[in-house]
């Protein structure tokens, strides 16, 4: 069995105008067209994005009502998109009170080298 032989309509060629009419979305029919909106000028583009910062996977093992309730925290998006952003808050609190606490509220001193930290079981135990 042979298909028929399908026609399409001819492509119209030529430049696209804009139409006389205006266009009304919604509204009553009477309504006045709306202002067209202020042009804004674009903004100036930048040369450079800003770096991200220097990020490492790390796996730490903590107790588990904490963990709780800091999911919750994440999840009930009370200020922290994601569960980095909120152990990354908690990282630079706890750092800024060390600080002060400790330190005169001096950055510590630090090799850009990676540190290792000690393994094992903790001193004195």
């Amino acid at each position: 069995m042979k298909r028929p032989e399908r026609k399409f309509p001819e492509r119209k060629t030529g430049t696209l105008q804009a139409s006389p009419e205006p266009i009304h979305i919604g509204g009553a029919k009477n309504d006045a067209p709306a202002e067209p909106a202020a042009v804004v000028p674009a903004a100036p583009k930048k040369s450079e994005a800003p770096a991200e910062p220097a990020r490492k996977a790390v796996t730490v093992q903590v107790s588990l009502d904490p963990l709780k309730e800091a999911r919750a925290i994440v999840n009930g998006r009370y200020g922290y998109r994601t569960f980095t952003a909120f152990v990354d808050a908690a990282f630079q609190a706890e750092i800024q009170r060390a600080r002060e606490e400790f330190n005169n509220g001096e950055p510590f001193p630090y090799d850009d080298e990676e540190i290792e930290l000690r393994k094992g079981r903790p001193l004195g135990s």
